[in-house]
């Protein structure tokens, strides 16, 4: 991926429209692969295109744990009881 020029300190150099038109999927995607924002100008006004922090859902913030206890092999050959719907399991 071609990334834009930066200046000496560090941030990129201010975009047109019409760059922004020509290569708005490239920038796009740079902006959100690189975490840095694009600025873009248009009569001598600044828009700042960032990305925003999005919260990881629930199921990626839980932490693995080891909860098997004792061997995992031995996982497989383990009987379960039957189900008697008179007795219950055996």
């Amino acid at each position: 991926m071609k990334h834009h020029d930066y200046s000496d300190s560090g941030a990129a150099e201010p975009v047109t429209l019409t760059q922004l038109r020509k290569n708005i999927f490239q920038m796009v995607d740079e902006v959100i692969a690189t975490g840095k924002p694009l600025t873009l100008t248009r009569n001598g006004c600044s828009l700042v295109l960032a990305v925003q922090h999005q919260e990881q859902s629930k199921l990626a913030r839980l932490k693995p744990r080891n909860t098997v206890i004792g061997d995992l092999d031995s996982l497989e050959s383990e009987d379960t009881g039957l189900w008697d719907a008179d007795h219950g399991f055996d």
